[in-house]
C-alpha cells in the first residue's frame, strides 16, 4: 500500500532540495491519519471534490484528507484545475490517472480527463475503472519519489508514461498561439520540459504543424491580406487584362471600359466579340487609392493580438512539435533516476570521454561552438532560446547519431571519437555554411578544436 506516512522520510529527503515544493508536500503530508486499513490489491480511488460513493469489494472510496496515494482520480464535480490542485501535490496530480466527464468544449478551466465516464452511478464508474486497469499498473510501477518529484521532466516522463502516449497540441481559436497542449493544464511548464527531454532524448519530435506568428507578441492571430506595392493599402482587387487584336493596345480591363461597353483607349473601336475582337491574357492588381498597377501584390499582415501590422516577411515560421516518448526516456520514468544538468554532470561527461579515448590509444578530439548574441537585449529574448534550440538540432545533423554532444546553452560540445584534430579544422568552414544560413537572427558563431594534447593536464590530474 502506497501511503503518505509510510513514505515521509523519503519525501523529506527528496524535497529537501526543492523549498518550493516542501510546503506543498508536507502540508499534505499532515493531513494522514495516524491508521488506515487499505489493502495494496483494492483500488484506491479518490473523488474530486467530494469522495465517490462506490459499493464495490475492489474498490476503496479514499478522499483528499486521507493522504493516501490514489490508484486513480474520479471526478464527482466539473473536475476544474483548482480542484485538483487543491486535492494533491502538483507532481503527484500530474501522473495519477484520472476519470470524468470528457470536456468537448475545451474549457481552458478544466483538468483534462484520461478515462471517460459514461453516465453516472456504480455501474458507470465500474466501466471505467475497468478501462483503467492499464494505467493504474502503470501507476503502481513507478517509484514513490517519482511521484513528487520537484521536477517538472521527470515528472512530464511519468505523466506519459502512465498514459502510453505522447504530448501532442491541438489546434484552437481560444489562446493567442492558436495551439495548446492538453497536458499543459496538468503541467504548465511542459513545453520547456519537452524541449529539455527531447535535447536529452528522452522525448522524440515529431512534425505537427507551422504557425506564422507576429514578430512582437508571438500571436499565431493574423489577418494576412495582399497590399498596394506603392501605398501599402489594402483596397486592391484583381482586373484582367485586355489585348485588343487590331492596335496591339493591351490595358487593364478599366481603361477599355465605357458604360456597359468596351472600347479601346487607343483606336477608340468597340470591341464586340471575345476572341475574335479581343482577349483577356492575364490579370493585373490594382489599387483603388492610388491607381496603382502591378502584376504581383505585396503580402502584409496585421496582427489582432497586439495591433502591429507589416509585410508577412517579418513574420516567424514556428515548428509546433508533438512528443513522444523514447525506449530511454520509458525506461527512464521506471527506473526513477533523476535527471541532471548541472555544470557537474557535463564535466564529468567529458572527462570520462577524454580518459577513456586517452587509455585506448585513440584518435580524438573535441569541437566546442558557441553562440554570441548580436546585440545586448538578443540574449534574453524567445528568438535567441528558439535560436539556441534550432542551432543543437543542426549541430547534431551535421554529424553522425554516435556521436555525443553535451549542451549548456549557448556553449555546445561535440565529442569526435576517431577524428583528428587537423581534419575537423579543415571541415570548419563546410560546418559554418551547413549552419549560419539557417540561423535568422544572425548570432556569431564561435568554434574551436582541441586535440588530445589540450587534454593531457586533465586526465593526468585525475
Amino acid at each position: 500500500m502506497r501511503r503518505i506516512v509510510d513514505t515521509s522520510e523519503a519525501l523529506a529527503n527528496q524535497v529537501s532540495d526543492d523549498r518550493g515544493s516542501d510546503n506543498e508536500i508536507l502540508q499534505w503530508l499532515a493531513r494522514a491519519p495516524d491508521q488506515t486499513a487499505c489493502s495494496v490489491d483494492k483500488l484506491r480511488v479518490l473523488g474530486v471534490p467530494r469522495p465517490i460513493g462506490s459499493q464495490s469489494e475492489d474498490v476503496i472510496a479514499i478522499s483528499a484528507t486521507d493522504g493516501i496515494v490514489p490508484d486513480v482520480v474520479a471526478f464527482t464535480g466539473m473536475g476544474t484545475i483548482s480542484e485538483m490542485r487543491a486535492s494533491l501535490p502538483s507532481s503527484l496530480a500530474a501522473i495519477v490517472p484520472v476519470i470524468g466527464a470528457i470536456d468537448r468544449d475545451g474549457h481552458a478551466n478544466r483538468w483534462p480527463v484520461d478515462i471517460a465516464l459514461e453516465g453516472s452511478g456504480e455501474k458507470a464508474l465500474v466501466r471505467a475503472l475497468s478501462e483503467a486497469r492499464d494505467f493504474i499498473a502503470r501507476m503502481r510501477s513507478l517509484p514513490e519519489h517519482v511521484l513528487f518529484s520537484s521536477d517538472p521532466k521527470l515528472t512530464l516522463l511519468a505523466r506519459l508514461a502512465v498514459r502510453d502516449r505522447g504530448a501532442a497540441p491541438r489546434r484552437t481559436a481560444m489562446c493567442a498561439e492558436t495551439f495548446t497542449y492538453p497536458d499543459a493544464a496538468a503541467l504548465p511548464e511542459l513545453t520547456t520540459a519537452a524541449e529539455e527531454l527531447a535535447e536529452r532524448g528522452l522525448l522524440e519530435r515529431r512534425f505537427f504543424d507551422v504557425v506564422t506568428s507576429c514578430p512582437g507578441c508571438r500571436s499565431g492571430r493574423l489577418s494576412v491580406r495582399e497590399l498596394c506595392g506603392s501605398c501599402g493599402s489594402a483596397n486592391v482587387a484583381e482586373e484582367a487584362i485586355i489585348h485588343h487584336y487590331r492596335c496591339a493596345r493591351e490595358a487593364a480591363e478599366r481603361e477599355f471600359r465605357s458604360g456597359t461597353a468596351l472600347v479601346c483607349p487607343k483606336c477608340r473601336l468597340h470591341l464586340e466579340h471575345f476572341g475574335v475582337d479581343y482577349d483577356k491574357p492575364g490579370i493585373v492588381i490594382a489599387c483603388r487609392e492610388c491607381n496603382h498597377m502591378s502584376s504581383e501584390a505585396s503580402v502584409g499582415y496585421v496582427c489582432l493580438e497586439c495591433g502591429s501590422a507589416g509585410s508577412t516577411e517579418l513574420t516567424e515560421a514556428r515548428f509546433i512539435w508533438a512528443y513522444h516518448l523514447s525506449p530511454t526516456g520509458l525506461t527512464h520514468a521506471f527506473s526513477g533516476q533523476t535527471i541532471t544538468d548541472d555544470d557537474r554532470a557535463r564535466t564529468s561527461r567529458l572527462q570520462r570521454f577524454v580518459e577513456h579515448q586517452t587509455k585506448g590509444g585513440r584518435t580524438f578530439c573535441v569541437l566546442a561552438a558557441k553562440l554570441q548574441p548580436s546585440s545586448k537585449g538578443q540574449q534574453s529574448s524567445r528568438r535567441w532560446e528558439e535560436t539556441c534550440r534550432l542551432f543543437a538540432r543542426l549541430l547534431r545533423e551535421v554529424f553522425i547519431s554516435e556521436v555525443e554532444i553535451i549542451e549548456r546553452p549557448p556553449l555546445y560540445v561535440a565529442l569526435l571519437a576517431g577524428e583528428r584534430p587537423e581534419d575537423v579544422r579543415k571541415a570548419l568552414p563546410e560546418i559554418r555554411e551547413a549552419i549560419e544560413p539557417h540561423l535568422a537572427i544572425g548570432p556569431r558563431l564561435d568554434l574551436a578544436v582541441y586535440g588530445s594534447d589540450d587534454f593531457l593536464q586533465i586526465v593526468t590530474s585525475r
